[in-house]
């Protein structure tokens, strides 16, 4: 276990699981079904460990603090003015002795949260310091309201999907490294934190354990990221939703039931151009408007038309599945007007799919829609 990984140390021997669970008002079988199938038996060994626990780059601390920052400010709107403020008014301790667990503690009503870790420079500090930033934000907005751990922890998990949101838009070459990071953080808190809770819910009078709550906040952060919802996103922060409320709105929500895909695969671009093909197919299938209908022949010479020219999208969420792709054609005589041919998001990801697509293309693009079946057929997307 990587030592940065935020720990609660907390008194385990007063409150039992039953307990726990009743502080959430919900049941202990409630969480039988959050936990998924591929950390269930076993872990495998990381073997991204050794660069995601290097120093990447020059990236201090408060460069990824203020990156959070900038991060919820972009992705909800509504928080700007409250986010900069939290990164301003926190005291912030980022050299703490490396045998010190990150924390951040909640003062109270009017005082500010006070932040501490050690910070090294490498990916996995640096979602390290996202996740106290999320607490923080949490703290500062609930003005000493008791807020229950496992939404403490599903804010903290949400300023890591900020930050990481954020990064691949403004700095590309970070992302990747986060999101291995990420990755490996995933087969702890779903791995062995997973494991912890799947043997808690067989003994609801058991000693609780505050690594009971990560498994939890882990799955549901993952659910209310897979797309943009920003005024959901508010909400957490605000710790305005209790548990319950949040497992139906993971229960009500468009679910992805497209497999995960492979990562490319460097030695072969032809199966990764058939791969690429195949996504587009099945979220057409799902999306069951018109595409699906065209001829096989029609279908598959437009998208490969769009492929050699480098003028197709096809956008994966954090667990690996396609949720959206887009299609464009660039005008002959001016490079940056863009018109979009055809945009699929069939699970909902409307706005991630156009947020996707917008830092892929350049930022002076002009970008119109194509919608054949409209009396305007030319409007503008953005």
């Amino acid at each position: 276990m990587r030592d940065n990984i935020p720990i609660k140390e907390e008194p385990i021997s007063e409150y039992t699981v039953q307990d726990w669970a009743r502080l959430h008002q919900v049941d202990v079988i409630s969480f039988s079904d959050m936990l998924p199938i591929e950390y269930s038996n076993g872990h495998s060994e990381n073997k991204n460990a050794q660069s995601i626990d290097s120093k990447f780059g020059d990236y201090s601390a408060l460069d990824i603090w203020n990156m959070t920052a900038r991060g919820v400010s972009h992705s909800i709107p509504d928080l700007s003015k409250i986010a900069f403020e939290t990164r301003d008014i926190c005291q912030t301790t980022f050299d703490a002795p490396a045998a010190d667990r990150p924390m951040t503690l909640d003062r109270g009503a009017g005082r500010a949260p006070v932040v501490s870790m050690c910070y090294q420079g490498t990916p996995a500090d640096m979602l390290c310091v996202a996740h106290e930033f999320g607490h923080a934000l949490q703290y500062h907005l609930a003005q000493g309201r008791f807020v229950p751990p496992i939404l403490r922890e599903l804010a903290a998990f949400l300023a890591e999907a900020v930050l990481l949101r954020y990064v691949q838009r403004e700095d590309p070459q970070l992302a990747a490294p986060l999101k291995a990071a990420a990755r490996a953080d995933d087969a702890i808190y779903l791995g062995q934190d997973g494991d912890l809770l799947r043997a808690a819910l067989d003994d609801p009078q058991a000693a609780y354990d505050y690594r009971l709550n990560y498994p939890v906040a882990r799955h549901l952060a993952h659910a209310v990221t897979t797309r943009s919802q920003p005024a959901l996103w508010e909400r957490i922060f605000r710790a305005q939703l209790t548990l319950p409320e949040m497992l139906a709105r993971r229960q009500t929500g468009l679910a992805n039931t497209l497999p995960a895909v492979p990562d490319p695969d460097q030695e072969r671009p032809a199966i990764n151009a058939y791969r690429v093909l195949g996504m587009m197919v099945l979220l057409d299938i799902e999306t069951r408007q018109g595409e699906p209908d065209k001829a096989i022949e029609t279908y598959y010479a437009a998208r490969l038309a769009h492929l050699q020219a480098q003028t197709s999208l096809v956008a994966v969420d954090r667990a690996g599945k396609p949720f959206g792709y887009a299609l464009w054609d660039v005008d002959p005589a001016d490079p940056d007007l863009i018109t979009l041919k055809r945009q699929a998001a069939p699970f909902g990801d409307h706005l991630e799919l156009q947020e996707r697509l917008q830092a892929q293309l350049p930022a002076t693009a002009c970008a119109r829609s194509h919608h054949p079946r409209s009396a305007r057929q030319e409007q503008t997307a953005w």
